[in-house]
């Protein structure tokens, strides 16, 4: 079937341009705001804590969605590539914005454009994936959707083969722990959009298509239905399903005011109603669009927001306290003003808090943006778009201006230990949730329940408060300030000396591999034997392993008495110690062990040749060359003959790689034979057969009987009239 071309490059200019926003569409809007957005706002935009730019090797990145994950990280979906192959692009990233790792999975013409945190720390992701149409000869987008574990690892994925293209521009993990995606399709230039219904492993259960529609954003509703954002005709399309995909009811709005009008995203409101994030447009301009409406989707009100020209949004972040945070592009003039990377705060009702250009030195654009767990804003989008694309990442300052430091934590002797060295120092770790705040410490210590202060406004995490005395309890917190001035009084911590001095832990012995052992496994995990004379004592051990002697440290502060270095090499020797500690800081430094592993294991010979006659006349000798060669040059090989006549000769002597040598034999009846012949080495391994088929004549049927009888009876005599015969009859050669 011969697929639509034009469908397809509206359908690739829609998803592109309101699902990504890699691209622009024509616009216009009667705004409740400024067209110019002039003005005082009620309070200054959020400042930036840190922005991240994630350049890819020869080609381009781009970050069309981020989602912040459990550990206060972030992860981000897109597509990384250039020219004509683009690829789905995951990247992780911790709290700070420092990439953690990333992934790429190709498939032609291929980007991601939604990415979810799933129940097991992993991730959903979908987007357009690309298949080659024998038929066609060409490619053609299809949904693709990938499961991956916490590291990114593929699980596994799932896609179709459609004459069509199709796209997944969302994912949801729903209460059963499979998946719902909305795809959406354009089949000979009539447009629409489905729910598919995966199971946790991939397996598709059922499909609802819309006709005439797009659905660009889906969310849970709290009755375990959905609601979907997208495109009707001209019209920006809000539609309620069940859980099951049936639909419950749709509205649509503006299709009076503009003619062209999208909801990119959207969110569930505290009060049960939908917030919607999208553009207006008309054929010159374009603005960002809020739309606020009631849980049945009735329209409570919507604001538009832009500048002359094109402006439009792609996401909306709804925040704790009932404001929205709206991401967008206000488009320049390529080569004369650059894109702007647009953020604008509203409150409830959409009134305008603040509005800020960010990435101001760059040709930006904003394709999501969250609100992140401590309570601020993240957003990913790419820079440099007119003449390329780099992912790029921004974190703005908490919302709710400085926060106080956090709480010391992880005390060092730890609460209520007991046995404590009288010489110990006293350590802490702490942090503030803005990363740019500088700290500083009150130390209060002594030996009742309300310690003294003993320093004031120190920055190093630790503390020595001399020597201290045996069998006494001592109590100590720390306050922790910021530089703006915020506090945090740490828990009352304590600890009790010991009665007498301490022991250091008994030298680290028994080690495995055994001092000096050959042989050992280039799996080996090293084993040792490690105590303490002080009962109650716990020890931890620091490995060094390596090359050279002394070895280096390679891992620390462990309470294993084993260790797995990992794969080593073949015939190398290796050094290794054990240094113990107890917790008073005591050591015990063990000797330096050796070992060598196993010799590189032996590698079969290779399939021998075989050389000599392949005809023949019975009962006469002829002779075979045979040539066997071994990979391990320093091997010897011998050969075993089976000559297809039910004798063999058995194992010869051994030669050297490479070397030919000869062996005879004759067949005592016509007829065919296979010759097979193998070689193994010095070390008993076998190489594969080689053929060679001999063939001894059956018959000479084509010859008089009689000068057949004369020739055989008078094998000698006449020579003339043999060599005439052999001349003329080459086969009378083989008797």
């Amino acid at each position: 079937m011969k697929k639509n071309h034009l469908g397809e490059k509206v359908l690739v200019i829609g998803i592109i341009l309101l699902v990504v926003g890699t691209g622009t569409f024509p616009s216009t809007g009667q705004s409740t705001q400024s067209k110019e957005m002039q003005g005082t706002f009620r309070d200054s935009p959020l400042p930036v804590e840190w922005n991240r730019t994630y350049p890819r090797p020869l080609g381009n990145s781009g970050g069309n969605c981020i989602q912040v994950t459990p550990d206060g990280g972030s992860v981000i979906a897109g597509f990384a590539g250039w020219g004509a192959w683009y690829s789905f692009y995951l990247l992780k990233v911790d709290p700070q914005g420092n990439e953690q790792w990333n992934r790429t999975f190709e498939s032609g013409y291929t980007q991601a454009n939604w990415v979810e945190v799933t129940n097991d720390n992993g991730y959903i992701i979908t987007g357009k994936g690309c298949k080659w149409i024998e038929e066609e000869q060409e490619w053609v987008a299809d949904i693709w959707v990938i499961k991956t574990d916490v590291n990114g690892y593929e699980e596994w994925n799932w896609t179709r083969l459609t004459l069509y293209p199709d796209y997944g521009t969302c994912v949801k993990q729903i209460s059963d722990g499979g998946y719902i995606i909305n795809d959406i399709a354009n089949s000979n230039n009539n447009y629409n959009f489905s729910l598919l219904k995966l199971d946790a492993f991939g397996t598709l259960l059922w499909e609802k298509t819309y006709e005439n529609k797009w659905g660009f954003s889906l969310v849970i509703t709290p009755d375990d239905g959905f609601i979907i954002s997208g495109l009707s005709e001209q019209a920006l399309l809000l539609m309620k399903t069940d859980e099951n995909g049936t639909m419950e009811w749709e509205q649509e709005f503006f299709h009076d005011i503009w003619p062209d009008c999208r909801g990119n995203d959207v969110h569930v409101t505290p009060d049960g109603g939908y917030i919607v994030g999208g553009s207006t447009s008309t054929y010159s301009t374009s603005d960002l669009l809020l739309l606020k409406t009631n849980e049945s989707g009735v329209e409570q009100w919507h604001q538009t927001y832009g500048f002359s020209g094109t402006d439009w949004g792609t996401s909306v972040a709804l925040l704790d306290n009932g404001d929205y945070i709206l991401g967008g592009t206000h488009l320049g003039l390529q080569g004369v003003a650059p894109d702007r990377f647009w953020l604008i705060r509203t409150n409830c009702n959409g009134n305008v808090i603040w509005s800020q250009f960010y990435l101001p030195l760059y040709d930006a654009r904003c394709y999501c943006i969250q609100q992140t767990l401590d309570d601020s804003v993240i957003a990913s989008g790419a820079i440099d778009v007119s003449t390329g694309a780099t992912c790029v990442i921004l974190k703005l300052r908490n919302q709710t201006g400085n926060q106080p430091p956090y709480a010391p934590s992880n005390p060092n002797p730890s609460d209520g230990v007991t046995d404590v060295e009288v010489n110990t120092t006293l350590s802490w770790i702490d942090s503030d949730p803005n990363p740019q705040d500088v700290l500083a410490y009150d130390v209060y210590f002594g030996m009742n329940s309300t310690p003294p202060k003993l320093v004031s406004n120190q920055s190093d995490w630790t503390f020595d408060p001399g020597t201290l005395q045996y069998s006494t309890t001592y109590y100590w917190r720390i306050v922790v300030w910021d530089d703006p001035g915020a506090s945090t009084v740490g828990p009352l911590w304590s600890f009790t000396t010991g009665g007498e001095e301490n022991h250091p832990p008994n030298i680290p012995s028994s080690p495995s591999p055994a001092d000096g052992y050959l042989g050992a496994s280039i799996d080996v995990n090293l084993i040792w034997t490690g105590d303490d004379p002080d009962p109650g004592d716990t020890v931890t051990y620091d490995v060094y392993f390596g090359l050279e002697n002394p070895p280096d440290i390679i891992h620390h502060n462990q309470t294993a008495m084993s260790y797995n270095p990992g794969t080593l090499e073949y015939s190398t020797m290796y050094y290794w110690r054990i240094v113990a500690w107890d917790l008073f800081g005591h050591t015990a430094v063990g000797p330096v062990w050796t070992f060598t592993t196993i010799q590189t294991p032996n590698q079969p010979p290779a399939t021998p040749a075989i050389t000599g006659p392949a005809e023949g006349k019975p009962n006469t000798a002829y002779i075979y060359t045979i040539t066997g060669t071994d990979p391990d040059n320093a091997d010897v090989v011998s050969a075993y003959v089976i000559w297809g006549d039910d004798t063999i000769t058995d194992w010869t002597e051994f030669h050297a790689s490479g070397e030919s040598f000869t062996l005879t034999h004759s067949w005592a009846e016509k007829g065919e034979y296979l010759v097979r012949v193998k070689i193994k080495d010095n070390h008993g391994a076998e190489s594969n057969w080689t053929i060679l088929d001999v063939i001894m004549p059956r018959n000479l049927e084509r010859i008089n009987p009689f000068l057949l009888w004369f020739f055989e009876r008078f094998n000698h005599a006449f020579p003339s009239l043999h060599h005439l015969f052999w001349y003329k009859n080459p086969i009378f050669s083989y008797l």
